[in-house]
C-alpha cells in the first residue's frame, strides 16, 4: 500500500504543478468601449413589429459621369507596376528594394559585411552600390562594393538575395554607424 500512497502523491504533485502551470501561463486581454454619459444615444424602440410585404423593384440606381479636368504639369513616366518615376536615380531602389539581416563582422583580418536583399519588382534589377562607414568627423574610414554571388548586383524578381561586402579597412569598423550608397542607379534588366 505505501507504493500505492507515494505514486498517487506523485501523480497528485504533477497535476498541481501542470495546473499551476498553465494557470501562470495564461493570460486573457479584453478590449472594451467604455461609454461616458456625453456618448450615450437615445435609441427609439419601434413598438409595432414589422410585417412583411411584397417584394418590389427597386429604382434605377443613380448614375452620373464625372469629368476631372486634367491635370497639367511636367511629364513623367511610369514603371511596369504602374508607379510614377519622379526620379529615375533613386527610383527602383526606393520603392523596391529592402535590406534585411545586414551584420558586419570580422573574420581571419578580414572584414565583411553579409545582409538579404529582396527585390519586390516584377523584373531582375541590377545597379552598383557600396557599404561605407564615416567617422564623426565625416570622413571616410571604410568602404566595400557590394556584390552577389555572381559577382555583380543583379537581384532577382521577386525574390529574396543573399549579398555581400568585403571592407577595405586599416581599423576595426565594427559598431561604427555606415551607409549603403549607390553609385550606379538600379534599372530592370531588358526593360527600356
Amino acid at each position: 500500500m505505501t507504493r500505492y500512497k507515494s505514486t498517487m502523491k506523485i501523480v497528485q504533485l504533477v497535476g498541481i504543478a501542470a495546473l499551476s502551470v498553465l494557470l501562470f501561463g495564461c493570460t486573457s486581454q479584453t478590449s472594451y468601449l467604455q461609454n461616458t454619459q456625453s456618448d450615450v444615444v437615445d435609441t427609439v424602440i419601434p413598438t409595432q413589429t414589422p410585417t412583411a410585404s411584397e417584394p418590389s423593384q427597386t429604382e434605377k440606381p443613380y448614375s452620373h459621369t464625372v469629368e476631372l479636368p486634367e491635370i497639367k504639369g511636367e511629364d513623367y513616366i511610369l514603371d511596369k507596376l504602374g508607379v510614377p518615376i519622379l526620379d529615375s536615380n533613386t527610383h527602383f531602389d526606393q520603392y523596391y528594394l529592402e535590406l534585411s539581416l545586414l551584420r558586419v563582422y570580422e573574420y581571419e583580418n578580414s572584414t565583411f559585411m553579409d545582409a538579404i536583399c529582396t527585390n519586390t519588382y516584377s523584373s531582375d534589377l541590377e545597379g552598383e552600390a557600396r557599404i561605407c562607414f564615416y567617422g564623426e568627423d565625416g570622413k571616410l574610414y571604410a568602404e566595400g562594393k557590394i556584390l552577389t554571388a555572381d559577382g555583380r548586383l543583379v537581384l532577382p524578381a521577386g525574390a529574396s538575395t543573399p549579398i555581400y561586402a568585403e571592407i577595405m579597412t586599416e581599423i576595426s569598423v565594427v559598431g561604427m554607424e555606415y551607409s549603403i550608397e549607390i553609385t550606379t542607379p538600379f534599372g530592370p534588366i531588358g526593360e527600356d
